[in-house]
C-alpha cells in the first residue's frame, strides 16, 4: 500500500495506470490498446502533460465566447437605442471594435 502511494505521488498515475505505462514502455502495446479509449487518452495526457493544452483551449474558448456575448449586447444596445449622441455612439463603437480585435486573438481560422 505504501509503495502504491509513492508511485501515485511521483508519477501522478494510479497503480493500474502506472503498470499500463510500464507495459507500454516495454513494448507491450496489446495490453495498452485493450484499455478503453477514455483511459488510454487520460494515460497519454498524463504521460505527455498535454492536459495543460486542453485547459488552455477551454479558457481561450470561454474568453472568446464571453467577448462575443459582450459584442452582441453592445450591438443590441446600439440597435434599440434612440439615436445616440455624438459623444456616446463612438464609445460604443470603440468598445465593439476592441472586442472584435480581442476575439481575433482567441480565434483560430
Amino acid at each position: 500500500m505504501k509503495m502504491e502511494r509513492k508511485i501515485v505521488d511521483i508519477t501522478k498515475l494510479n497503480f493500474d495506470r502506472f503498470c499500463r505505462c510500464i507495459m507500454l514502455a516495454q513494448g507491450e502495446f496489446s495490453a495498452f490498446l485493450k484499455a478503453d479509449e477514455r483511459e488510454t487518452s487520460e494515460i497519454l495526457e498524463q504521460i505527455t502533460n498535454s492536459n495543460i493544452y486542453r485547459e488552455i483551449g477551454k479558457r481561450v474558448y470561454q474568453e472568446a465566447k464571453d467577448k462575443k456575448s459582450e459584442i452582441e449586447k453592445l450591438e443590441y444596445l446600439l440597435d434599440i437605442a434612440k439615436p445616440l449622441s455624438d459623444k456616446i455612439r463612438p464609445q460604443y463603437e470603440d468598445s465593439i471594435d476592441r472586442l472584435i480585435r480581442d476575439i481575433k486573438l482567441y480565434t483560430i481560422d
